[in-house]
């Protein structure tokens, strides 16, 4: 039974320090400033769930501890938007609903983000624009009201990042993801250079603005 604990204890003691971790990335500033996600509670909840999203699912790849692993920072999602929501004035009657239907939230989200990275979807040539139009509704708010096409630009920014950020996942070693290391790339700047039929995004490193990291075409269907 104390080795059951210990182990239990291990487990929501590295789950607090990737969730931890995932919440530091999500709030990097290159995603306010140059992604155009919106700097307010609901967009840093929206990149929150972003990066979780792909943490569980490289975490679904190792079995039962992957599993238990994503469980516990699941449970650290709700505390956080517990503690959220009770910060900003929600009484306690208030509070349950508000975190079921974050729960709803991190659900869709989570199913429409995989869906658009999946390797189905990209051999039906989908992948794209179902990754961006996910971010475009959820991440950005695009709807009837606030036209897509306002924010396109920037979704497809933040879908390349995305993609960048999943292929590096895939590629960390169990034991590094398990002691959360190494997680995440350098989030990068991408910035539009016309060119006759297209617009080539030049991806930049935050951290070094002057050396190029990769070039991708966006051209028009």
């Amino acid at each position: 039974m104390f080795q059951w604990l210990k182990r239990k204890a291990e487990t929501q003691r590295i789950g607090h320090d990737i969730y931890e971790r995932i919440v530091a990335q999500a709030r990097n500033p290159v995603f306010f400033r140059d992604m155009g996600v919106p700097d307010t509670m609901e967009g840093r909840f929206e990149m929150i769930v972003l990066h979780l999203s792909l943490v569980l699912d490289r975490l679904k790849t190792e079995g039962p501890p992957g599993q238990r692993l994503g469980q516990r920072l699941m449970e650290h999602l709700i505390t956080d938007m517990d503690d959220a929501l009770r910060q900003i004035g929600i009484g306690d009657m208030g509070v349950p609903r508000r975190v079921k239907k974050t729960a709803a939230a991190f659900v869709e989200r989570s199913k429409d983000y995989m869906d658009g990275l999946s390797l189905d979807a990209a051999k039906a040539g989908q992948s794209k624009d179902k990754l961006e139009a996910a971010l475009l509704r959820h991440v950005y708010g695009a709807s009837d009201v606030v036209p897509a096409a306002i924010y396109t630009p920037s979704a497809v920014k933040l879908a390349a990042y995305t993609r960048q950020a999943a292929a590096h996942l895939g590629k960390v070693a169990p034991d590094d993801l398990f002691d959360g290391r190494g997680l995440f790339p350098a989030p990068s700047v991408a910035r539009g250079v016309p060119t006759n039929d297209c617009t080539q995004l030049e991806a930049f490193d935050d951290r070094d603005p002057g050396q190029r990291l990769e070039r991708a075409a966006v051209c028009d269907a």
